[in-house]
């Protein structure tokens, strides 16, 4: 009898992206405040607006949460479990379904997906590999790799570079930052007063009918917390 094992492979790590999961009950299509447009509305303002992940897709299922039978919620699971994102996304939990041991365990499935990302990150990191959507004023590079790496980082070998042409944007903004006395508004007037944008086209200050200025900061935050 041979004595031969098969080699167990480490797994591959999801894809950095969000999953939107919007779910209406037939009933909820004849109130406003609860339709998927107002679930996507909430979800895009307070997460995917400030996130550098990207959308991969998105799951909608118009039946009630008291049954897991959903075909967008076991495509959404099923898609979890080989990795087609990293992080899914509800307005609430309980849209994920009524009953609470179901809801948890999808929940639960997403933790676990976030805690693989983390780590597959790490080991990409270790290796001079960056597997994420490059934080902006860098870009995305992407070659093959070679036999060595294969085991470790898979076909692809990912890393960032300095985008020339939004790197002179953070400079400024890094070098204000440490001068240690502006306030993050300040730095978002000067960016504005010179012309720039967010990498979405946002611009760094709006200004509303009323004439009043909002500093759109919270980009600019997130950039400063970034170990990048």
């Amino acid at each position: 009898m041979s004595n031969y094992r098969k080699k167990k492979t480490a797994p591959v790590p999801p894809q950095p992206g969000w999953a939107v999961y919007l779910r209406t009950s037939s009933e909820d299509h004849q109130k406003p405040e609860l339709s998927r447009a107002r679930q996507r509305s909430i979800i895009d303002g307070n997460v995917l607006e400030h996130s550098e992940l990207p959308v991969i897709d998105e799951y909608v299922d118009v039946l009630t949460g008291k049954t897991p039978n959903r075909v967008a919620y076991q495509r959404l699971l099923a898609d979890a479990r080989v990795g087609k994102f990293s992080h899914v996304i509800v307005e609430r939990a309980d849209r994920f379904g009524r009953n609470d041991t179901e809801a948890l365990r999808a929940i639960r499935e997403s933790a676990l997906l976030g805690i693989r990302t983390r780590g597959g990150q790490q080991t990409k990191r270790k290796s001079g590999g960056y597997i994420s959507y490059a934080p902006d004023g860098y870009i995305n590079v992407t070659a093959r790799t070679d036999t060595k790496k294969k085991m470790d980082l898979g076909r692809w070998d990912k890393w960032i570079e300095i985008d020339n042409e939004r790197a002179p944007i953070w400079r400024l903004a890094w070098d204000m930052l440490l001068e240690d006395r502006w306030t993050l508004d300040e730095i978002a007037e000067t960016l504005h007063a010179c012309g720039y944008r967010h990498r979405s086209g946002r611009p760094f200050i709006e200004i509303k009918p009323s004439r009043k200025r909002r500093a759109n900061v919270t980009t600019i935050s997130h950039v400063f917390h970034n170990w990048t």
